[in-house]
């Protein structure tokens, strides 16, 4: 049997986690969760949610545990121990602070109160290097963004902005991070700590969020239940940098079934995680058949 191991990094929400519009396939988490708990995968989930929601999911879902946690879109970086949970990981920080040092967010929200559409989010939704603040559904994002880019690029602050909508709440959502708190930097930092080389990785995402992973050196897996918009834009970054090779779309080859026929062929959400795991990693495909994830036809 080949020799392998695998560093396998996936987002959580629609990802691994079925809380999408598409259907999950019955047996897709077991069959997820019976692949990470081999010894030669360590498991990393990279997320927008902070830590305590990370561990909601996992009760909530019944999702494996990670040996790694990368929370707040990159901001925090923490091991887990099953027996006693998350410890964050301080070289990180130490990392982060090197390019962007923790007062310089002092002067961030200082200068930010000149923007009254701006309301900080909750005091546990603030972290070190990422400080969050509601915006009301009304704005109109794209300018006020660029305003609040160029005003702190003017001030010399190396900082990234995003933004998104929460449905849930009806509110737009901002983030100021340190530039390199993101899913990235974040996952190349951890695989260079970890002495995990190219050949050993594999991240699985599914929104736009995800598209910077995508495009870089990292093989990547776009799960088939992401949406049309994504996986053009996906491919499109991928053909840009000439890394069509290490990115691969997932595919629903049951699409004909019903739903109460789907199986791991489906390419939802953790089947479609595994189904990029068989076409990059093919020393770990008898496991992948072992445990009831045949994508043999593929070849």
């Amino acid at each position: 049997m080949s020799v392998w191991e695998l560093l396998l990094a996936c987002d959580m929400d629609q990802t691994v986690i079925p809380n999408g519009k598409a259907p999950e396939a019955p047996g897709a988490r077991q069959r997820f969760g019976d692949f990470c708990a081999d010894d030669r995968v360590q498991l990393v989930y990279v997320t927008g949610r902070d830590i305590g929601l990370v561990e909601v999911a996992m009760a909530e879902y019944h999702l494996p545990t990670p040996e790694f946690v990368i929370t707040d879109v990159g901001a925090q970086m923490y091991a887990y121990d099953p027996q006693t949970g998350p410890k964050i990981l301080p070289d990180w920080h130490a990392h982060l602070a090197q390019g962007c040092p923790p007062e310089a967010f002092a002067r961030i929200d200082h200068h930010l109160k000149a923007w009254e559409l701006l309301q900080p989010q909750e005091a546990e939704r603030q972290k070190t290097f990422k400080h969050s603040y509601y915006v009301e559904p009304s704005a109109d994002m794209p300018p006020l963004v660029q305003e609040i880019k160029a005003h702190l690029a003017h001030l010399g602050l190396p900082v990234s902005v995003i933004w998104s909508f929460d449905d849930a709440k009806n509110v737009w959502l901002l983030d100021i991070l340190a530039r390199e708190a993101n899913k990235l930097d974040a996952l190349l930092f951890l695989c260079e700590r970890q002495g995990i080389g190219r050949s050993e990785r594999v991240f699985a995402g599914d929104s736009g969020n995800d598209l910077a992973v995508m495009e870089s050196e990292l093989a990547s897996v776009l799960v088939a239940n992401a949406t049309d918009s994504v996986r053009a834009e996906a491919k499109r970054l991928a053909a840009k940098t000439g890394r069509e090779a290490s990115l691969y779309l997932a595919e629903n080859w049951g699409e004909n079934l019903g739903e109460s026929d789907l199986d791991h062929r489906c390419g939802h959400y953790a089947d479609g995680v595994l189904q990029g795991v068989w076409q990059f990693v093919p020393a770990a495909r008898p496991l992948l058949t072992q445990i009831g994830a045949d994508f043999s036809w593929m070849e």
